[in-house]
């Protein structure tokens, strides 16, 4: 569990860093009834707004 924190962590600096996103919930959410990992139509929409274009991070 320590390795995916970890790694979620990564990703959250590098998203609010180097791409100036903000969390819209704040913290950690792992208590949240129907939390999800990602909340894919918020992060699309902001990937989106920012020129990244989608099949950069569409499952393949």
């Amino acid at each position: 569990m320590r390795i995916e924190r970890e790694t979620q962590n990564r990703i959250v600096q590098i998203l609010s860093k180097e791409l100036g996103y903000q969390a819209l919930f704040g913290g950690n959410l792992q208590d949240r009834l129907g939390n999800n990992n990602i909340e894919t139509n918020v992060l699309e929409d902001f990937l989106i707004k920012r020129g990244i274009r989608m099949n950069l991070f569409e499952k393949q």
